[in-house]
């Protein structure tokens, strides 16, 4: 016979065990992306990486890439991102999701470097004859956690794509509700993360193409690492208890994200963004193994980054908004374009301009960068009357489309409610039936980045030159006397007719009278685009100097 007090304990046992809590396990994930060659941070980003490792555990360690690490510095750009790619092996990088600047070189180019790569490259939404051309996803086991990662990709890709002939894109969100269910079904995953390209956009920022906050509306409890649209997230955002985070760009930082988990959900996490400071620490076989890639590259181009092209520039050539404004920097590079091609015209997209040049003294790597995408200039032959098409295409453009604005050399034009008017080459009115040289880069020759009216084959071709950035690094070379003396033109207008002011400016009384935009846009009683109470000018018009005042150490966009 069990006594009274046997039975007390062991129903005091029983409870115990049914009661015990399932302890947490805690996974650091470590993110970039948008590193877009930049491979001078990457020797202080593997120390950084090192030493978390060291701190946490390696096995307690995931690392991803979410996408765009081609097209960015000589270096990359020219080895083919083999000098990035072998940085990353060293980094032991886990993951890396496709980004659009993936497509920036040929198909064969992207997949000869994921031979090279030691990580998988992943995406859930590209097909190529009706096959995925990446792996949809991939399975780590990280701290005793099955982790399943699906790579995405931005499906706006399909326009904005360099080389993306015969490759399919399809939408975001169905890619990944597809293989989240195929992989809870087949893996039975204790967290799902999301490695996307797709952008920290809000609804209909992007048109149709969805982005991150729209794949977390539609999806809940997983982790999107993000990249694409270079936001700097310092703490990450929840939606619909999905996380969202994102590193910026360029390498500038590096995401961390610890993740408590229990019973397959998320019960705490903490994310931030650790600064790289270049004179910090740095990995040693990895800046070895980057000095190798520059030797070499340096080696086989006849090109060497260092070298001081102008000691004292004094232009200011900022960014300044040239995705959606013409702007000074824009106009040289159009101009070198030109020159170099011996064409009647240029023509360059905004989205082609990378990076400023500032002042003092710059070196070729510093000219190169600000047109780091390797597209080739291109000479094709246009009708008059072609010309205007591609320019009712452009007005059509204004403010809508991200970098698809017109910059132009040797051609003005003004737009003016719907009508493209008053279109000069050479300061002569356009002739319909002429037959025009016009130089461009490859990208938009193939109507890339929205100008489908721009759409030729390579033998129609009539000339292609080198990459845009060695034909900038030489116009700057033979005008180093003129260019301190360059003064932003007046190319692109947008008449603001007086229809259009009138409106305005009875839409404008609650919130501030016209005389007063105008005069705060300056003495010349010329509209600003800025936002002005809560009105977004962009989405009406462009900026030209018609509109806003041009100053070349501030932007007015």
């Amino acid at each position: 016979m069990v006594s009274k007090g046997y039975l007390v304990f062991f129903v005091f046992l029983v409870f115990l065990l049914f009661s015990v809590p399932v302890f947490s396990q805690t996974i650091t994930i470590l993110h970039l992306n948008d590193t877009h060659g930049h491979i001078e941070t990457f020797g202080v980003i593997a120390n950084e990486v090192n030493k978390i490792r060291k701190e946490k555990g390696e096995k307690n360690v995931l690392f991803l890439h979410a996408g765009d690490f081609n097209t960015g510095t000589p270096i990359s750009n020219l080895t083919k991102a083999k000098a990035d790619i072998d940085a990353f092996n060293l980094m032991k990088l886990d993951a890396l999701a496709i980004g659009n600047h993936e497509f920036d070189n040929r198909l064969n180019v992207l997949k000869e470097q994921e031979k090279r790569a030691d990580f998988p490259f992943l995406a859930c939404n590209v097909y190529k004859d009706d096959t995925l051309l990446f792996l949809p996803y991939v399975i780590k086991n990280i701290n005793g956690l099955k982790i399943g990662i699906i790579g995405v990709i931005n499906q706006e890709t399909e326009k904005i794509g360099g080389k993306v002939k015969g490759v399919v894109f399809t939408n975001a969100v169905d890619a990944v509700q597809k293989y989240k269910k195929l992989m809870e079904e087949k893996e039975n995953p204790d967290l799902i993360v999301v490695l996307a390209h797709l952008g920290d956009y809000k609804k209909g920022d992007r048109g149709k193409y969805e982005a991150s906050r729209q794949l977390a509306d539609k999806i809940s409890g997983v982790v999107i690492v993000d990249g694409h649209s270079h936001t700097p997230l310092k703490t990450p955002i929840n939606i619909n208890n999905s996380i969202i985070v994102q590193a910026g760009s360029n390498g500038k930082y590096l995401g961390q994200l610890q993740l408590d988990l229990e019973n397959k959900k998320i019960i705490h996490y903490k994310g931030k963004l650790i600064k790289i400071d270049l004179n910090n620490e740095k990995d040693q076989r990895v800046s070895a193994k980057l000095k190798e890639h520059k030797t070499q590259m340096e080696k086989e181009q006849g090109f060497d980054v260092d070298e001081v092209i102008l000691k004292d520039n004094q232009l200011n050539l900022t960014l300044d908004g040239a995705r959606q404004k013409d702007t000074l920097l824009a106009q040289i590079v159009a101009d070198a374009i030109k020159v170099e091609t011996k064409a009647d015209i240029a023509f360059l997209n905004g989205g082609g301009i990378r990076s400023q040049i500032k002042k003092g003294k710059i070196t070729s790597g510093d000219i190169y960068n600000a047109v780091s995408i390797p597209n080739k200039v291109v000479l094709i032959k246009l009708k008059g009357d072609e010309i205007m098409d591609i320019l009712k295409e452009a007005a059509m453009l204004i403010g809508k489309k991200d970098g698809a604005h017109l910059h132009t050399s040797n051609l003005t034009w003004e737009y003016d409610q719907g009508k493209v008017e008053n279109v000069k080459v050479n300061g002569e009115k356009i002739n319909s039936n002429k037959i025009y040289k016009v130089a461009m880069t490859d990208y938009m020759a193939k109507g890339a980045g929205y100008y489908t009216k721009l759409k030729k084959k390579e033998s129609e071709f009539e000339k292609t030159f080198e990459v845009i950035g060695k034909i900038l690094i030489k116009y700057f070379k033979d005008h180093k006397t003129q260019l301190n003396d360059r003064r932003f033109e007046e190319r692109n207008k947008v008449i603001l007719s007086m229809n259009m002011q009138k409106s305005v400016s009875s839409f404008l009384i609650p919130i501030l009278p016209l005389e007063l935009v105008k005069e705060k846009a300056g003495s010349e009683n010329r509209l600003s685009n800025s936002l002005i109470g809560g009105v977004d000018f962009n989405t009406i018009w462009n900026t030209s100097v018609k509109i806003c005042p041009y100053d070349e150490s501030k932007s007015c966009g």
